[in-house]
């Protein structure tokens, strides 16, 4: 059977087989942790903020009104996530810090913007500057052709260029293979739903700020060899065909225990 992957599985793969086996083959149950639940609160958030009408804003206090506006919805996403929050059974001191710690990338996330928009309000109304700035958000894409799909966070099209960007609240400050193998993937599902390339596509890494390159023939080939080298590595269903690969994250993995219960 041929299965629609993502950028995740197929970096999950590359990471450990087993552990692609066990989470997409064997389907067992994966916990959830801070860190995703932040990550989809902050993500969430960003969305409805590029939804905002701009109507209800001031064309001269609008940068006041907008970081208010920014953390009344992210409070609202944080508090729409309690009951998943409450599984983690984390304290109410770790909570707290993690709350802050992503008010604070927000409060970065938002200093970045605000030096766009003002590039921008010099030859044109906070109106104008705004839409030009605001990208389609959440972009679904996915290929028959290359069995793949994935969501693209923001897809901005400025000066005639196509950009696509994925948010990331992690605490690396680099373009990873990982990431890499991601943004070639979107660009390559972009192209196959389009018929167009993006020229560019990045991270927007909320503690450090964008990393952008160029959508290269380097970057598709990538894409393309290992979307479809998938569907040879994962035709099987046998778990013994699915190696465990030992890294650093092994003591983090949701599948520890089975693995050393079943090895």
């Amino acid at each position: 059977m041929v299965r629609l992957e993502s950028a995740s599985s197929i970096n999950t793969y590359k990471q450990c087989p087993r552990k692609y086996y066990y989470q997409y083959i064997e389907k067992l149950e994966t916990l959830s942790n801070i860190y995703c639940v932040r990550g989809n609160a902050i993500h969430s958030t960003l969305e409805e903020f590029f939804n905002l009408d701009t109507k209800i804003l001031s064309n001269t206090n609008y940068e006041f009104e907008l970081h208010i506006i920014a953390h009344e919805i992210f409070k609202k996403e944080w508090e729409k996530k309690k009951e998943e929050l409450d599984v983690l059974e984390l304290s109410s001191i770790k909570l707290a810090f993690f709350k802050k710690e992503s008010q604070d990338m927000l409060n970065i996330w938002l200093k970045n913007f605000f030096k766009k928009l003002a590039k921008e309000v010099k030859d044109k109304t906070f109106r104008e500057s705004f839409e030009k700035l605001r990208p389609e958000t959440e972009i679904y894409l996915e290929s028959k052709t290359y069995n793949v799909r994935g969501y693209v966070d923001a897809v901005h099209k400025i000066e005639g260029e196509i950009i696509l960007m994925d948010y990331k609240t992690s605490s690396k400050d680099k373009m990873t293979d990982e990431y890499r193998l991601q943004l070639g993937i979107y660009s390559l599902l972009y192209f196959d739903k389009f018929g167009i390339l993006p020229n560019k596509v990045g991270l927007d890494l909320l503690r450090h700020g964008e990393r952008i390159i160029d959508v290269d023939d380097e970057l598709i080939e990538l894409a393309k060899r290992e979307t479809l080298a998938m569907a040879d590595r994962t035709i099987s269903e046998e778990k013994e065909d699915y190696p465990i690969q030992k890294t650093r994250l092994c003591p983090w993995c949701n599948f520890k225990d089975v693995c050393k219960n079943n090895n």
